[in-house]
């Protein structure tokens, strides 16, 4: 048994079969998160000797509808359930059972690449970019132009986005949305001096298969092995160290637990809390996203 971010592994410890000591060989075996899996061991064991007559034969057997059946007691609890989520989400204001989306391709939402892929999936993109769109939106919007600001990047930790599973061909309801991002984060929007912006991204690459590695909008683009050096750039010119820049992030980013340098107080200033009425927070970001991008049928 484990804890969730994590994928399946068989490692075996103690001495080596060549001792014939099997009895003293454990296995450590973790399935894969989110009941994606199980392993199965089979072994033998001799009462008499009191010891293991074989090694343990380990199997590993994916979760899914081809492999278990749905036993109706507990499809009807799990039913249960579901019913009090939608009765929350439907206080919220959201329509769960509505259609946000139809889907074109398929989009990768699985945990493996969203925790480790350079530049993401079809699923983190369009989770980044629907906390870039909805700050650029606000603050594109506001009176006076003054108060108005221009949002020129976003992040967002991939531990933010929980679907686990590919996004299919055909109708996305709003309560799929919520699956992706089911937490109610704020979008916050921040000014950052370029300097921070390079150690953020840079500190982000090393957390490959953690929730705190990063994800980014479309307009970042990074170069590393491609160049002398590795280079990050923002609408095709290189991030400068002498620039300030206009970052949107979800606000739990900024608590300096996944990112310990990227907090409220080491950023130039907060432009918006995210908390003004017409600031939707990351969910209904989302579903805006999916709608835009792959508008419902009909539509």
């Amino acid at each position: 048994m484990a804890g969730h971010e994590h994928s399946n592994f068989l490692e075996l410890t103690g001495p080596t079969l060549d001792d014939g000591a099997l009895e003293r060989f454990i296995p450590i075996a973790v399935a894969d998160a989110n009941a994606r899996s199980v392993w199965i061991h089979q072994f033998s064991y001799n009462k008499r000797q009191r010891k293991l007559s074989a090694p343990i034969a380990s199997t590993l057997l994916p979760i899914n509808f081809k492999t278990v059946e749905l036993d109706p007691a507990v499809a009807a609890v799990a039913a249960g359930w579901t019913d009090i989520a939608f009765a929350y989400f439907e206080q919220s204001g959201f329509s769960p059972n509505a259609v946000a989306a139809y889907i074109t391709e398929p989009l990768n939402g699985m945990e493996g690449p969203v925790r480790s892929q350079i530049g993401g999936t079809g699923v983190t993109r369009m989770v980044a970019n629907s906390v870039f769109n909805s700050s650029l939106r606000v603050g594109q919007s506001l009176s006076p132009a003054s108060a108005q600001w221009q949002t020129e990047l976003a992040l967002v930790n991939a531990g933010s986005i929980r679907l686990d599973d590919m996004i299919p061909v055909g109708n996305w309801s709003e309560y799929d949305c919520l699956r992706v991002t089911p937490f109610a984060n704020a979008v916050v929007t921040v000014q950052i001096n370029g300097t921070l912006l390079l150690q953020v991204l840079e500190y982000g690459l090393t957390r490959a298969g953690h929730g705190s590695f990063l994800q980014w909008s479309n307009n970042v683009v990074y170069t590393g092995g491609q160049q002398p050096q590795p280079q990050w750039f923002i609408n095709q010119q290189p991030i400068s160290t002498h620039a300030a820049y206009t970052m949107a992030v979800p606000s739990f980013l900024l608590t300096g637990s996944d990112i310990p340098i990227l907090t409220r107080q080491t950023v130039m200033r907060v432009v918006s809390n995210g908390s003004a009425a017409q600031e939707p927070d990351t969910r209904t970001a989302l579903i805006q996203q999916f709608r835009a991008t792959y508008p419902p049928l009909g539509k």
